[in-house]
């Protein structure tokens, strides 16, 4: 023990060395934790609007804002309707609450000119409504670039799954 405090006291440089190497590491080591901390936000934030964005095209479809009401419909006519169930108008709203860029498969994400992240083209689905209930949910995977010196190297990719879901109005009188 005494024998390495001697070494990192002498005066001849060589513990100058030990010293670069930890600062290095110690620097890398906050690199990759701001790196994946970004990462994380902007994937939660995306994922935060995105089921923003799907409760409110679910609510409108469901109560006849946008012109018909699936869930009755779906009621009536049953599966059919729902297979026929137009995501433009989703895709359309998730691209103006996001700031998103069509750019043929992708929607592209940019700030300050430089591209934040990107996803594929929202899968929209459905389960069957149980107990007056309708389930929606979309797919997509979310690419973040990873970038070094200004340059990206890759993407790191993570498939998102939003669900969300909508109870059928019901009244109930009592006489």
């Amino acid at each position: 023990m005494i024998g390495r405090a001697k070494k990192i006291m002498n005066d001849r440089g060589e513990s100058y060395i030990l010293v670069a190497i930890i600062s290095l590491c110690i620097a890398l080591i906050f690199s990759v934790v701001y790196v994946y901390a970004s990462a994380s936000s902007t994937i939660r934030t995306q994922k935060d609007l995105a089921k923003l964005e799907l409760d409110n095209f679910v609510i409108d479809n469901s109560t006849g804002k946008a012109g018909h009401n699936i869930f009755n419909i779906y009621l009536i006519r049953g599966k059919a309707i729902l297979d026929n169930l137009n995501s433009t108008s989703y895709i359309n709203s998730l691209k103006a609450s996001c700031g998103l860029v069509d750019e043929g498969t992708y929607l592209v994400c940019y700030k300050n000119g430089v591209e934040k992240y990107r996803i594929t083209r929202p899968e929209m689905s459905y389960v069957e409504p149980m107990k007056k209930t309708l389930y929606m949910k979309v797919r997509y995977t979310i690419s973040v670039p990873l970038r070094f010196n200004g340059k990206i190297y890759t993407y790191a990719n993570v498939d998102m799954l939003v669900k969300t879901e909508f109870r059928g109005i019901t009244s109930n009188t009592q006489g």
